[in-house]
């Protein structure tokens, strides 16, 4: 692991030997106490290995334990599902006015018996008051989604937004089948994970804390202050909260917080551009881009508001087999000729792949071949170097890039699009934009069959006669470079290095994070340059000078 190993106990007796990834304490932002609080004791309990380590590292408490404490004795615990103790031992470890976060899986904690509603009581008769439930998806293991259970239009909007696949949306109308009165809020007698926040003491504003900031509130400007929230943690680096008022259809605003100060200036680069942008572009490109409403500092972090933008993402109509393929190979094409005219108003420069050789391609496989190289990478080091000498007179374009132009980042409504997630924004090649959006809507298009291979996409975008998804794919990328006035042979150079970059990205996102990064060769995104090495000859024919 980079930097120095926090200090802490695991298990009773057993140091603690890694750190947890950062997403394992993402919980922390749904409490309804301020972002920077810290607690005297917090109680981990269950949880993977390197919990009290993340914790420590986070600033969480002035003492971590990983062990039940006697009654009253932690004024935060957080209890994971596996978590080897009865929901009521749980309950009277909370100190008077102390908080939990409680998950609970119906598998593993007594099946029915461990219902909301009966949940709710068990915390009642131990003195606690349920705040708020929140099923979490896709998984206990992973989760990226935490939906508040008691306010209905929340469920509702994630669901059109979010959700895709047949079985989100069987969840999605349990929900709305099973509800349930409890303690003055509907929530949901589902077979599903879930969370529970409840606090120690009289009744609390349930909504989490950053969102109870005056100065949060009076960004969003909204008529009605917050009451819950949605909270995604897609991203590793921050969290996205998504405010819903009293009946509210639509959330609020967006609230995002950086999980740890290492990543604050990226949210802040965000805001900068945002503003940039929005104040430099025309009408027809300003409407896709969130209007910035600033930042407001809590506690180690930073907490950045914008305007909410409606539509469902590429990704998510991508996966969603009630649109037929035509439609989604029109949203790929708008937001390519979307993204043109963005890279066409925004244009710094053009140079050749020659002037451009060191940064665009010397500098990075250098830097990947010492940071994640095998010898088996360098058949693809040396073709790449040879292409990009063949096409030494082509030229790209220098522009504002928006470095994460994600299927996932691009809503549409109706004819309408809106670009969201600006934090990497900043002048450079142009078109690994395009190359990301086609890659991952490809992606998606595949994933809502069933079939999950994101090296298959990538070496479909380079050999792209595999079938109909991936020739719209390839064709997009191609009217993109056309519309641009540059040459579609260098595509295939494109390909590759764009994906050697996100490499490198994920490999200095682990080292901000402080998590280990011993296992960086085999991460996905190495994998997926490694299999491009193998096929390195066929893959990336050489151009024409």
């Amino acid at each position: 692991m980079a930097g120095t190993r926090p200090l802490g106990v695991d298990r009773a007796g057993q140091p603690s030997l890694a750190i947890a990834p950062l997403r394992a304490i993402d919980w922390r932002f749904l409490l309804p106490a301020p972002v920077g609080r810290r607690f005297d004791r917090l109680a981990l309990l269950g949880g993977g290995p390197g919990l009290v380590a993340r914790a420590v590292s986070a600033g969480l408490a002035d003492e971590i334990v990983a062990e039940l404490p006697g009654p009253g004795r932690a004024d935060l615990v957080a209890a994971y599902a596996d978590a080897p103790h009865d929901i009521p031992d749980i309950a009277r470890a909370v100190a008077r006015g102390g908080l939990l976060y409680l998950e609970v899986d119906r598998h593993r904690r007594g099946g029915r018996r461990t219902t909301p509603g009966r949940v709710s009581k068990m915390l009642r008769a131990e003195g606690l008051t349920t705040c708020a439930f929140y099923v979490m998806e896709p998984s206990l293991q992973e989760p990226r989604a935490f939906i508040p259970l008691d306010e209905p239009h929340a469920m509702s909007w994630h669901r059109r937004t979010s959700y895709s696949d047949r079985a989100a949306v069987r969840i999605a109308n349990a929900v709305r089948r099973h509800a349930v009165l409890i303690a003055g809020a509907t929530v949901a007698a589902l077979d599903r994970p879930y969370a529970v926040i409840a606090i120690a003491g009289d009744p609390i504003d349930a909504v989490p804390g950053v969102l109870c900031e005056p100065d949060v509130v009076r960004r969003l400007g909204a008529a009605h202050d917050p009451r819950a929230a949605v909270m995604l943690t897609y991203g590793s680096d921050r969290t996205l909260l998504f405010p819903f008022g009293e009946g509210s259809r639509e959330p609020l605003g967006v609230v995002k917080v950086p999980k740890d100060e290492a990543f604050v200036d990226r949210t802040e680069n965000e805001q900068h551009h945002q503003a940039v942008l929005r104040g430099r572009l025309d009408d027809d490109l300003v409407r896709a881009i969130p209007e910035p409403l600033g930042t407001v500092r809590v506690g180690r972090t930073v907490a950045a508001c914008e305007r909410f933008m409606a539509g469902a993402s590429l990704a998510t109509r991508a996966m969603d087999s009630a649109i037929s393929f035509d439609a989604k190979v029109a949203d790929v094409r708008l937001a390519t000729m979307w993204l043109a005219g963005f890279h066409q108003a925004t244009e710094v420069r053009r140079a050749t792949i020659r002037d451009l050789r060191g940064s665009l391609v010397d500098d990075l496989l250098e830097s990947y071949h010492r940071e994640l190289g095998t010898p088996a990478d360098n058949a693809l080091r040396l073709r790449l170097a040879a292409v990009a000498e063949s096409l030494g007179t082509r030229q790209l374009a220098i522009a504002t890039q928006h470095r994460d132009f994600a299927a996932w980042n691009v809503l549409r409504s109706g004819d309408d699009l809106a670009v969201v997630d600006w934090e990497g924004a900043r002048d450079g090649f142009a078109a690994l934009d395009a190359v990301h959006l086609v890659t991952t809507w490809l992606y998606s298009v595949r994933l809502g069959v069933g079939v999950d291979d994101e090296a298959w996409c990538v070496h479909d975008m380079l050999d792209p006669t595999r079938d109909a998804t991936a020739s719209a794919a390839h064709a997009a990328l191609v009217s993109y470079l056309q519309a641009l006035g540059l040459d579609p042979r260098v595509a295939p150079l494109l390909v590759a290095l764009h994906r050697i970059e996100l490499a490198l990205r994920r490999l200095n996102q682990l080292q901000l994070q402080r998590e280990p990064t011993d296992d960086a060769p085999l991460l996905q995104e190495a994998r997926i340059v490694r299999s491009l090495a193998a096929d390195a000859d066929r893959l990336f024919p050489l151009g024409t000078t």
